[in-house]
């Protein structure tokens, strides 16, 4: 089973974690560097938490947080989204929190879904959503009902 899914196009570079371990933090972020250094521009970096993700173990973390502070001095844009309104993913939210208040890096913005997100790219990198929501569903990135949930709340019932 992948541990990711990504997609590129120019200056975006989105990845989908499904397992996030060490090995598959490192690939993900050395894929990223080796685009930025081809293309010599900085990057926008999504990174996608479906609710098919796992929550990764400590080490896991240590290492996400090690590759997102590498990735920060090579972005002008980081984003994050975690779908999903259970409470796992309200945990996952916490811990990609944490990695916004690491220093030295560009700060991710944390959207509350994908049609949020397709907002801001369209705005920032004047990207079409229309053919942003095919080219990610045609990589696996995300599918189609994803492309349409609402802003993820958590409930406070929980």
């Amino acid at each position: 089973m992948l541990s990711f899914d990504y997609f590129v196009h120019d200056r975006l570079f989105v990845v989908r974690l499904r397992h996030p371990d060490s090995e598959a933090s490192r690939e993900a972020a050395e894929l990223a560097a080796r685009h930025q250094r081809e293309i010599q521009r900085a990057l926008c970096f999504v990174l996608i938490i479906g609710r098919d993700c796992t929550m990764p173990a400590p080490e896991a973390r240590r290492q996400l947080a090690e590759d997102q502070t590498r990735l920060g001095s090579i972005c002008a844009q980081m984003r994050t989204v975690v779908l999903g309104r259970e409470l796992r993913q309200a945990l996952v939210r916490s811990v990609v929190t944490g990695f916004a208040m690491l220093p030295g890096r560009v700060r991710p913005k944390i959207d509350g879904s994908i049609p949020e997100l397709f907002d801001a790219l369209e705005a920032d990198l004047d990207v079409d959503r229309h053919w942003l929501e095919a080219e990610l569903i045609a990589a696996r990135v995300i599918d189609e009902r994803e492309a349409r949930w609402p802003r993820a709340r958590v409930s406070p019932t929980v």
